[in-house]
Formats: structure tokens, sequence, C-alpha cells
């Protein structure tokens, strides 16, 4: 069986290309025979995966990075019956919690599905804002989350949680909750809200357990809005979700849903796909969902 391996070598504070020797000689000591491509700019993991996804030689193709790696390689194979392998090699890893209810250790993942070598198929969404059409794995976010990386992408200099830090310090002051109305099916929902979030998976922005009911194989997307609130409100909302304790507040609207999804703001605003922000704020975006679209390796 051959791998093609597609890493981030920045992921994880770039930990991730620290970890390629133990990686090759965990697969190859467990029979795996391996071929590592390394993504050297963005957009070119969903290149490389479209590549490996034709080749017949090629098994399955291991996303070694975080959600936005997953996000590019994923997208690559979107289409093709060729699997995707996750695991978990970046800083949040989200949807490896979705894909493997595990989000650290990174080889019982891998002995855990050459173990069952099992193939399943789950959902995909796929986000359209007139001007980009893209896919998302895990979540979606129109609200502050998004502001968060639209703002921390033009701070200089900072990396890691410094950088993290002082992008949420100045998105928190800044940050004015649009007024969003979102149609799905027979439901109308208009108001101005801190947290407009569409998910595949439980977990965003690096352990954020947003949507607690989800499942990525279910058919169906789940939905967590969070009006606007005081700010020393919203904090507490904040560690609410963290814990996954939030869908009993008074402020919090949250349902499923197998209908496409159409959200319009009043004005421009930012979103993200799997933690990855928008180039440019729009006024609306459509969301379809693709009932077990991606095989991958669970």
């Amino acid at each position: 069986m051959k791998i093609g391996i597609i890493l981030n070598p920045v992921a994880g504070r770039g930990s991730a290309y620290k970890r390629l020797p133990d990686l090759k000689e965990h697969l190859i000591s467990r029979g795996v025979e391996v071929e590592v491509h390394l993504t050297q700019r963005p957009g070119h993991g969903k290149e490389l995966a479209r590549k490996l996804a034709d080749r017949d030689d090629i098994y399955a193709v291991m996303a070694a990075g975080g959600d936005g790696t997953l996000n590019e390689v994923a997208w690559g194979l979107f289409g093709s019956d060729k699997p995707l392998f996750v695991i978990p090699f970046g800083t949040g890893n989200d949807y490896s919690k979705a894909v493997h209810d595990e989000d650290r250790d990174w080889k019982k993942v891998i002995d855990s599905v050459l173990e069952k070598h099992r193939v399943e198929w789950v959902d995909v969404c796929m986000v359209e804002d007139g001007i980009q059409s893209r896919p998302v794995f895990n979540g979606f976010g129109m609200g502050f989350d998004a502001h968060v990386a639209s703002v921390i992408r033009k701070i200089p200099l900072l990396r890691g949680d410094l950088l993290y830090i002082v992008g949420v310090i100045k998105s928190f002051f800044s940050f004015v909750p649009p007024l969003l109305t979102l149609k799905t099916g027979d439901k109308v929902i208009s108001d101005h809200f801190h947290v407009c979030g569409v998910g595949c998976g439980q977990f965003v922005g690096g352990g954020f357990h947003l949507f607690p009911h989800a499942q990525i194989d279910d058919g169906i997307i789940d939905v967590d809005l969070i009006k606007r609130v005081k700010p020393h409100v919203f904090l507490k909302k904040m560690w609410l979700v963290l814990k996954g304790a939030h869908l009993n507040e008074p402020e919090v609207i949250y349902f499923q849903t197998p209908h496409d999804i159409e959200i319009v703001s009043d004005r421009p605003v930012f979103y993200h796909l799997d933690g990855e922000v928008s180039p440019k704020p729009v006024n609306e975006v459509r969301i379809k969902i693709h009932k077990r679209a991606l095989p991958v390796l669970r």
C-alpha cells in the first residue's frame, strides 16, 4: 500500500516538518510505502492532491498539517474516489476530532486507521459568494471568528499564540455584529449576530465546541447563532462554547437542517472556511450540502 503525503512545513508553528522523519519511519515500519510532497504556497495542497488523486498506484492521500492544509487537500480530492487520510499535525486540528475523535496523538490515529482499513463517505458543504465557490469540510463562520481571522492577516511580525491574542483583543473592540438574514427551507431568521456558524464537525477555532450535535456523515448541516450581546456577556458565551454548554443560553439559536442555506448581510463582512478567511468581505453567501461526497479513512 502506497500513501501520498502532503505536508505543510509551517503547520503547527513548524512542528509538522520536524515530525516528518518520524512520520515516514512510523508508516514504513507498518508496511506502508510513502511519497512525500511539501506545500510551497497557498493553494498548493489542492494542486498536489488533484495530481495524486489521478494515480492508480496511490491508495490514499494524507493531509499532514492543520485545518487549512486539510481544506486544500480535501478540496483537491473532492469529486474523486481517492480516500483522504487526516492526521493532526496543526495547531487546531478540529477536523481530526471529527474524523478520529483524536486531535493530538498522530501515531494512535495512524495505527487505528491502518488496523481498520475503513473508508467512509462524509458530507461536504460548498460555499458560493458570487466571487468564488469553495468547499468547507468542518466549519464556516460569518461573525466574530471571521473578523479575528481578517484582523490577524494584517498584523505584521507576530506569530503563534501572541498573534492570536493580539488579534482577538483588536477584534473585540473593532467588531460590530452585522445584521444577518438566514434562510433555509421554510425558516427565516434575521438579527444582529456575534456568531453565525455552520458546521459539519463539532469543533472550530482549535477546540471551541460550537456544534455539539454535529456529525460529518449525517447529511444535515448544524447552524449555531449567537445574538449580539454586551462585551462582557459575549466573553461568558465564548467560555460556555468551549465546553459545548451554551445551547440553552437565551441568545443562542441552534438547529439542524438538510436544506441549503442563504445568508445575507446588511454590509460586506468576512467569512472563514475551516479557518481560512475569505479574500474580501461579501454581502451574501449560499451554502449547499453534498451528502456523503468525500471518502475518508477512519
